[in-house]
């Protein structure tokens, strides 16, 4: 699953604040099944801490979700 970014959001810096809101509105749209499940999420950021993707990596069970790293890198994209 891939998260589109708008563009106002990549223009602008983000804190690890802004990073909570923007994941939490992404979490609400999902239906109450998904909620329930462990999720793992990479967010690229460029040096100027502006957001370049965001991606869920991995959708688990109800306490795991397996990650193998490479699946982790493999999203890394070029500035």
């Amino acid at each position: 699953m891939d998260v589109r970014v708008t563009k106002s959001t990549k223009a602008q810096r983000v804190s690890a604040a802004d990073i909570f809101e923007i994941m939490r509105k992404v979490l609400q749209r999902e239906n109450k099944l998904s909620q329930q499940k462990e999720h793992f999420w990479v967010i690229g950021l460029a040096i100027s801490n502006k957001i370049q993707y965001i991606e869920l990596v991995s959708l688990g069970g109800v306490s795991t979700a397996i990650v193998n790293p490479l699946e982790c890198i493999k999203g890394v994209r070029p500035l």
